[in-house]
């Protein structure tokens, strides 16, 4: 799907803070290249390829609690640290060795969250 469909079909997207974990991901190396982030209000993370206009979502990692829109920042420094995709993506930015999109499915998988490529191939056989 397009970048634009992803929003369009569920339009808590579209007014959703992300958190974005990087632009250098890959699917098959080297190129192209895929950006990926979590949509807050919808727990997706979802990878983008910019050369493609093409969306993955890869899985979901509810939030923990509402978005502190204009709390502050003890506010939303409290919410993201509730946040189980900070202990997910650990150590993403660490270096290049683990840039691939199968290392975040990975993660989603060790951390008890569904892994939206794995139920595919589970419900495909």
């Amino acid at each position: 799907m397009t970048l634009e469909q992803f929003y369009a079909d569920v339009p808590k997207r579209m007014a959703s803070p992300e958190w974005d974990f990087g632009v250098n991901w890959y699917s098959f190396r080297p190129y192209p290249l895929w950006r990926v982030s979590w949509v807050v209000e919808t727990g997706e993370v979802y990878a983008y390829c910019g050369a493609r206009d093409t969306v993955r979502v890869l899985g979901i990692v509810p939030p923990v609690g509402e978005y502190p829109w204009s709390a502050g920042m003890p506010a939303w420094t409290a919410f993201k640290d509730a946040q189980q995709i900070e202990t997910v993506m650990d150590g993403w930015a660490e270096g290049d060795f683990h840039k691939s999109l199968a290392w975040v499915e990975q993660r989603l998988v060790a951390h008890g969250c569904e892994s939206v490529a794995r139920r595919w191939r589970r419900q495909a056989r």
